[in-house]
């Protein structure tokens, strides 16, 4: 799982109930996914923003490896592995963010880093949004998943 850096300091969102019907949990999860997204679209790319985007996101992460759960038979293991490894990979950016921003900020890093990640993070938040989106679907017609094995993949 995902280390949130900064999470004690930030609740942003409420927390979505995992013991919800599947495609409730999906939905929830999806409109904050959304929510995320919007704030991303409308924030700048200094590095508070990035960081403060960036906790969200990771959070929102840990909630959405659970929800994906029900769903991991409709997915393919390579898109599992790269969404694990790309949370992890953020998680490590952001650590590195949070401590040149700390100790060295004005070093010109720390726009370039932040920029680089916003970026980054806006790739990640769209694919996240389209296979929440899918999962949804999904889940609200279980009698059709059969014809649907992999279709999650076809996302990314």
């Amino acid at each position: 799982m995902t280390t949130v850096i900064g999470a004690a300091r930030h609740a942003a969102y409420a927390p979505v109930i995992m013991s919800q019907s599947p495609q409730a949990t999906l939905s929830a999860l999806l409109n904050v996914q959304r929510a995320i997204e919007a704030r991303m679209r409308s924030a700048g790319q200094s590095a508070g923003d990035v960081l403060d985007i960036g906790r969200r996101l990771l959070e929102f992460a840990q909630r959405e490896d659970e929800a994906f759960r029900s769903l991991l038979p409709l997915m393919d293991n390579i898109v599992r592995a790269e969404l694990a490894a790309e949370h992890e990979q953020l998680a490590e950016d952001l650590r590195l963010l949070e401590s040149l921003f700390t100790q060295m900020p004005d070093s010109p890093d720390v726009p370039a880093l932040a920029g680089s990640l916003a970026r980054r993070m806006s790739r990640h938040l769209e694919r996240d949004g389209r296979l929440l989106a899918r999962a949804v679907n999904l889940a609200g017609s279980p009698q059709d998943s059969h014809h649907l094995d992999g279709s999650l993949s076809d996302l990314t």
